[in-house]
């Protein structure tokens, strides 16, 4: 399903800044550079590595599945297949985010709930408690809980946190990535 494929994207681009050696091309991410004003992100943090690393354009804004696959290649050591799929299940997840199979802008892929944006995010708000696009400072402090290395045990205690947080908080609450 699409939120599963942004699933994946959002654990292979944790994990490849984790260990960014492994990634093709000498695992150069290329220099970060936080979003300018004017600069678009969304909820994919995936998406938003390869912005700010300067691997797609750091602007966010009119992405070809060309321009992606490389991208994903170079800084994640994805192959080209596994991206043609994920970027084939965004235009069918969000197909208004798209004009000609361009994706117009990363903050166009909010629009579909449990789609690519989700509840009980490691790093975002739940859309119907606030921010969904903006990582949220506290939300990460919480997730690496002050260690310098996180491993699928923390990973596990953070997902089940949020879901706990968000199933007592929101009341539409869902989180489904079969």
């Amino acid at each position: 399903t699409p939120s599963s494929c942004f699933f994946l994207l959002a654990l292979v681009a944790s994990c490849a800044l984790a260990y960014p050696h492994y990634a093709a091309g000498g695992g150069s991410l290329g220099e970060y550079q936080p979003p300018g004003p004017g600069d678009k992100r969304g909820p994919c943090p995936g998406f938003n590595t390869l912005a700010n690393h300067g691997l797609i354009n750091r602007n966010g804004v009119g992405i070809t599945s060309d321009a992606f696959a490389k991208a994903v290649l170079t800084g994640f050591g994805l192959d080209e297949k596994v991206t043609n799929t994920i970027f084939t299940k965004a235009i069918s997840a969000a197909p208004e985010a798209f004009e000609n199979g361009v994706l117009i802008d990363i903050s166009y892929l909010n629009f579909t709930h449990n789609q690519i944006e989700h509840d009980a995010s490691l790093t975002r708000e739940d859309a119907a408690l606030g921010d969904a696009i903006n990582v949220n400072p506290a939300l990460v402090a919480d997730f690496i809980g002050g260690k310098k290395t996180i491993g699928h045990f923390e990973i596990i205690a953070a997902r089940n946190r949020r879901i706990a947080y968000s199933k007592a908080n929101n009341a539409n609450f869902t989180f489904n990535f079969a």
